[in-house]
């Protein structure tokens, strides 16, 4: 589940910011011991106005300078905060050693962590982060770390695509908010086609176990899903560029589906093989696709993906 997290957050974070910085997933920092950086942004030198997209909420602010996002699935301990402040300190070596003579701040840290680290907040004499909402914890000036705590923010539309990072209940309530704004509300759409790109991690997410007190929400959940579903067909997001064409649809459909999964192949850092590339790319069984992105969260090698078509 922690693997699954990770995936989807980078991922989301990656296909939300793209419009207004330079990211890049998995960035390499030291060649001795194999560090990376979850994500890595530069922001743009010609950014996209905030109201230009809207449905960033508080990324767009975050991303305004040189930054890194590491994203926890629990919250992280003091060994993964420093552990991370060491990736921060050899990426900021990196970059002054590429930009003599100028000497570039340090980039941000920020720590996306689904509960309260309360020997995180202790340790690091955290404190609430000035001008920024509720669950915002900043260190010392000179550290340039901050860790959001999700399961804190204030449940605001500018917090909506940080709050999909949290806990899966974080997650679900964030998605019935999305499915409650009107069709026609500038926020919808963005974050629409986003969920459209990941939803095979909701599937995932749906099959674990539940208590039974837990029953009933769950049932919502699931149908708040399928209804998410629903507004992606009905809303035209689907990749496909035959209106009104069936097979058109249908070729756009498992185009998307295929660069889904290599996408999900490489950001695990699995070798896709010729062959197994063809026959991703040539398969159109939706369903076959479907089965093959949620296989590819846990898979071991791309061709035991396939393997078991």
């Amino acid at each position: 589940m922690a693997e699954q997290h990770d995936l989807f957050c980078k991922h989301l974070l990656f296909e939300a910011l793209e419009p207004i910085s330079r990211a890049e997933m998995e960035k390499p920092i030291a060649v001795l011991d194999a560090q990376y950086v979850d994500l890595y942004c530069e922001p743009l030198p010609e950014r996209p106005s905030p109201d230009q997209l809207p449905h960033l909420g508080l990324l767009f602010r975050m991303t305004e300078w040189r930054c890194l996002f590491e994203p926890f699935s629990d919250s992280p301990a003091i060994d993964d905060i420093d552990n991370n402040l060491r990736k921060q300190l050899a990426l900021h070596h990196l970059l002054r050693r590429g930009c003599k003579p100028e000497r570039p701040p340090k980039p941000i840290l920020w720590i996306l962590s689904p509960g309260r680290p309360e020997e995180v907040i202790r340790s690091f004499a955290l404190q609430p982060a000035a001008d920024w909402p509720t669950g915002f914890y900043a260190a010392a000036p000179g550290l340039q770390l901050f860790v959001v705590v999700i399961a804190e923010l204030p449940k605001t539309p500018e917090t909506r695509l940080l709050r999909l990072l949290g806990s899966r209940w974080e997650r679900f309530r964030a998605v019935r908010e999305v499915l409650n704004l009107p069709t026609g509300d500038v926020q919808r759409q963005p974050v629409v086609a986003l969920l459209l790109a990941f939803r095979y991690f909701f599937a995932a997410a749906l099959d674990v176990d539940v208590q039974k007190e837990e029953q009933d929400i769950m049932t919502q959940l699931r149908q708040e899903f399928e209804l998410l579903k629903a507004s992606l067909r009905s809303e035209g997001r689907l990749v496909g560029k035959a209106e009104g064409k069936a097979e058109g649809k249908a070729e756009g459909k498992a185009e998307g589906k295929a660069e889904a999964l290599l996408a999900v192949l490489s950001a695990r850092g699995l070798v896709i093989s010729d062959s197994v590339r063809a026959q991703i790319v040539s398969c159109q069984d939706l369903e076959q696709l479907e089965r093959w992105l949620v296989r590819a969260v846990s898979a071991s090698t791309a061709s035991d993906i396939v393997a078991a078509a």
